[in-house]
């Protein structure tokens, strides 16, 4: 469990340096005394290396002189990605505009055009837009037409290369080199346990037409970006697949808020699948207490079945990161099941699990994924292709 409790370290780092950044109260970030190799592993399974080197520069606060040349290097690789994702973003935007797709940023998306402190400093590995579900075909027919292949499709959304990626993927951080994928979601998709759970457009309803750094799409308000980026993070909770960056945007977005849009976000989570917010606002709570005010942590948590309360009230923060072991309990995976129909599709994860769910980790314990590796490999077979 030693990467997990670095990752979970790393984490702590970087929510230390935004509070600084942010002139928020408590000590001085004191970094974890990792060598930088452990701190140059953890740094790429969190995402947050880049943020951390611009942050600590920003607040004055020294980092251990043998991380300088890493974070170096991951602040300008993180740059140089962020540069191509922002023309691809462009691209993509208006090519679905043209066919008459409304287009929604979500996540990064959002997050790389401004919405997040240094937005350059934040990693991607993919551009998410959601679509009404009736718009999935025109929004298939859009991109590909617009050059980018379709290289893997699922219930809950289509991937698309950008870029296939021109140098061997890195097992040690970012590079602008690896593969850029576009996901185009149905709506507002969560996948838990071999299941999903959607916002019955409760959230997907906000969004309203408009523009993401001129390009035409839909945008969502302050209020429902907010539950989506929350959402996102409490489906990560519940499958024990948490990537550390996405806790740091559910501190940004909750930080973004007005106090009037604090309490409609409150309302909305009332009418929400209490799974798209009660275990974020677990982990938040549990990393940064008095966060969200303790009323809401216990409305929120409380909307929960029992049997996901009492694992919760069990767990710590480092079980649910990404490369835990928790995930692989059938009795933390029944806990969040709601219905007969969810029970059976856990029931037979169990039996025979993807590869993300085996013990060892699979595609979701390390940093080459096997979605990496597949797409890795499309790279060299489609290496001097016209794109």
């Amino acid at each position: 469990m030693t990467e997990v409790h670095d990752d979970e370290a790393m984490l702590g780092l970087a929510l230390d340096l935004l509070d600084a950044r942010q002139g928020r109260g408590g000590p001085p970030p004191v970094p974890p005394p990792l060598p930088v190799e452990r701190a140059a592993a953890a740094g790429f399974r969190t995402g947050l290396s880049a943020a951390i080197g611009a942050w600590s520069h920003d607040t004055r606060v020294e980092l251990p002189i043998s991380w300088a040349p890493w974070l170096v290097d991951q602040r300008s690789a993180v740059a140089a990605r962020h540069a191509r994702f922002t023309v691809a973003r462009g691209e993509v935007l208006r090519a679905l505009d043209a066919a008459g797709v409304a287009a929604v940023p979500v996540k990064g998306a959002v997050f790389s055009a401004g919405a997040w402190p240094t937005p350059d400093a934040r990693p991607m590995a993919d551009l998410d837009l959601l679509v009404a579900p009736e718009a999935r075909r025109a929004a298939r027919r859009a991109l590909l037409a617009a050059g980018l292949p379709l290289v893997a499709t699922a219930g809950w959304e289509d991937t698309y290369l950008a870029w296939p990626g021109d140098e061997p993927l890195r097992r040690d951080g970012e590079s602008p080199g690896h593969p850029g994928k576009v996901e185009v979601h149905p709506g507002w998709v969560e996948r838990l346990h071999d299941y999903l759970v959607d916002d019955g457009a409760l959230v997907t309803g906000r969004a309203r037409a408009g523009d993401l750094a001129g390009a035409p799409c839909h945008r969502l308000d302050a209020v429902g970006f907010a539950a989506h980026v929350i959402g996102h993070l409490a489906a990560c909770v519940v499958r024990s697949d948490v990537r550390a960056l996405h806790v740091v945007d559910a501190a940004v977005v909750l930080r973004g808020l007005e106090p009037h849009e604090r309490t409609e976000l409150a309302v909305l989570w009332s009418r929400l699948d209490p799974r798209l917010s009660g275990p974020a606002v677990w982990l938040v709570d549990a990393l940064r207490p008095h966060e969200l005010p303790p009323a809401l942590v216990s409305a929120s948590v409380g909307r929960l079945g029992p049997a996901a309360r009492r694992h919760l009230h069990r767990a710590e923060p480092a079980w649910v990161l990404r490369g835990g072991r928790q995930r692989t309990t059938g009795s933390w995976r029944h806990a969040f099941a709601r219905s007969v129909g969810e029970h059976v599709h856990v029931t037979r994860q169990l039996v025979a699990p993807a590869a993300g769910d085996r013990a060892d980790g699979g595609d979701g314990g390390g940093p080459l994924t096997l979605q990496a590796r597949r797409l890795g490999r499309m790279a060299r077979r489609t290496a001097g292709r016209p794109s």
